[in-house]
């Protein structure tokens, strides 16, 4: 709870607001709270008269509105700015009101005498010209709010019956600002403060353009704005000049010297479409049949989704608890980088390199990275750190567990930045686990929302997706799995472009038993079950390496023998150690 700003936020779930609204949550609202309310806005109504008088008796702070900020006079009248000194208090007492009068406004600091907003810029939240509260700017410094009161958003009479294009900037000089060169804006007093109820000042809006700061927070800020409010918004990332950080509005035209016309081509160029002609489709289609799909490494499996999994595409791999999701994922993972092997007494990359972005919610990126050395080691057993962070120099890791939607577009963005290209894979770690992120009313609603989700990201970014999901119906043990399976399956069918099945002949506990051989124990099965591709109903066979932790195809040369040792020397109680070390008599 922050006394001096009037505002609270819940760090468990991450919802913020005003005193009232905290007042409410805990079903706190008595007609004497209303009545209160009421009187503040009145002490407010009086307290800006006086503020909008005293600014001209300050030069200095006027010379900084039209100067530095660019404001002109109308706009400065517009939006009924003002300034509060050291005489507000006895120019308030004149107008009838006491220090108690202005403590419960807010507009007296809870300690001492002093005015709340002394030497601060007053910037008012007006709503069909009622003013709902009072914000101070001091020049160079920070913003505060007055205590107690709701934030709003800033200039929503500009957007309110709008039917045209509109914007949404962050903080108030940015959408004064924009409102003045012509662009019928409104603001957000930070970031992250959109609210869902905000939305329906945007109902007459033909288009939405957010345009907040150009930094980490903006962006995050921005993404939540559009889900909120649909298809008709759109994300305006503004140029940042290599020598800065970020930008904003105001920034962009006066310090990075664009142009009116430069910002109506940057405005365009985010417009888009959502209607294209049967040309337009022509093209793309040509464009995809010359498209590199992601081939996974698994020669047989390769070759019956070719040519692999184009831009835009969504697999998903269903399988029970314990078969190995995670072990088949970081499988992909190691046969898509840029691995090396120990041949002829020399290490020889082979992978790809292809860049990916990775999001385990369930396993630590420490524990993810375990299983990646395991793998390496297994083709290249003398491995080094410099080779093993050279082959995976293209991949990034995330090990939050919980990622809303909106934060994803946030990663993808840092990826771009960090590596300098896109991630042509986005690999989520699992489906059921992410889901918990969304907001339905049952789980069927959230694991399809996170599904529709993810295929809107794919195509939104053009980035191929893999994402394991868990089967609810366990069948008889060694079974393969339908697509029906899948737990709430009918949206997981529908919106995947791939749907395997990942199965064990044998179940978990027959396979660390003694009553099998060692390749039975080994026997792990992929079967595509849909493809947009082809090669419904094939299977590949893969071979699990129990101390190694690799699934690589049964068919790999020389991968038997070495399986085989590792469930005998398991089998003698070796640890993975031993085992890494007496695999170097040679490589693969």
């Amino acid at each position: 709870v922050n006394k001096e700003h009037g505002a609270w936020k819940c760090h468990r779930c991450g919802e913020s607001g005003s005193f009232p609204e905290l007042q409410r949550i805990f079903g706190d609202e008595p007609e004497a709270a209303q009545k209160e309310a009421a009187a503040r806005w009145l002490v407010f109504s009086n307290a800006l008269k006086v503020c909008q008088d005293t600014l001209l008796d300050y030069p200095h702070i006027l010379k900084y509105l039209r100067h530095k900020r660019r404001l002109d006079a109308d706009t400065i009248g517009k939006y009924r700015l003002g300034y509060m000194d050291e005489d507000f208090i006895k120019q308030m007492r004149a107008k009838g009101y006491n220090m108690n009068d202005l403590r419960e406004a807010g507009l007296i600091a809870e300690e001492g005498n002093r005015p709340t907003f002394q030497g601060r810029v007053i910037v008012p939240y007006l709503n069909r010209d009622n003013i709902i509260t009072l914000r101070g700017k001091k020049i160079g410094g920070n913003i505060l709010q007055a205590r107690g009161v709701s934030l709003g958003l800033f200039g929503a009479d500009n957007v309110r019956t709008h039917e045209g294009d509109v914007y949404i900037c962050e903080g108030e000089f940015d959408t004064m600002y924009l409102d003045q060169l012509g662009y019928p804006a409104a603001g957000v007093p930070g970031a992250d403060t959109f609210k869902e109820e905000w939305a329906t000042w945007f109902e007459g809006a033909r288009r939405i353009f957010i345009v907040l700061d150009a930094d980490e927070a903006g962006m995050k800020g921005a993404e939540k704005i559009q889900g909120i409010l649909g298809n008709r918004a759109r994300i305006v990332e503004l140029p940042v000049p290599e020598e800065e950080d970020s930008t904003d509005v105001q920034e962009y035209f006066i310090r990075d010297g664009y142009s009116l016309e430069d910002f109506d081509r940057l405005i365009e160029s985010y417009r888009g479409t959502r209607l294209f002609t049967v040309e337009d489709a022509l093209v793309e289609r040509e464009e995809l049949k010359k498209a590199e799909g992601l081939r996974l490494g698994w020669k047989d499996f390769d070759h019956w989704i070719h040519p692999g999994i184009l831009p835009g595409q969504v697999m998903v791999v269903l399988a029970k608890t314990g078969v190995g999701k995670t072990a088949w994922i970081t499988q992909v993972l190691h046969n898509l980088s840029e691995y090396w092997i120990f041949m002829d007494g020399d290490h020889q990359t082979q992978g790809p390199g292809i860049p990916i972005l990775m999001l385990s919610l369930e396993q630590t990126k420490a524990e993810l990275v375990e299983r990646m050395w395991r793998i390496s080691r297994l083709w290249d057993p003398w491995m080094t750190d410099d080779h093993f962070k050279l082959a995976y120099r293209n991949l990034r890791l995330n090990d939050e567990n919980r990622i809303p939607p909106e934060d994803v577009r946030v990663l993808i963005h840092e990826f771009v930045d960090d590596v300098q290209m896109m991630p042509k894979l986005m690999v989520l770690d699992y489906l059921g686990y992410w889901a918990r992120s969304f907001k339905g009313r049952s789980r069927y609603e959230q694991v399809s929302d996170s599904i529709m989700e993810l295929k809107a990201l794919a195509k939104e970014f053009g980035v191929a997706v893999i994402v394991p999901h868990q089967v609810s119906r366990t069948g008889r043990r060694g079974e393969r799995l339908e697509l029906d399976f899948a737990r709430d399956s009918g949206v997981v069918e529908e919106t995947a472009d791939f749907a395997l099945s990942l199965w064990a002949p044998h179940s978990k506990e027959d396979r660390a038993g003694g009553d099998l051989g060692y390749m039975e124990r080994a026997d792990v099965r992929i079967e595509i079950l849909k493809s947009r591709h082809g090669g419904l109903g094939r299977e590949t066979r893969m071979l699990w390496a129990p101390a190694s932790l690799a699934l690589p195809a049964a068919g790999e040369r020389g991968f038997k023998d070495l399986i085989v040792k590792e469930y005998e020397w398991l089998d003698r109680g070796l640890l993975y150690d031993d085992i890494h070390k007496r695999h170097r008599g040679g490589g693969v």
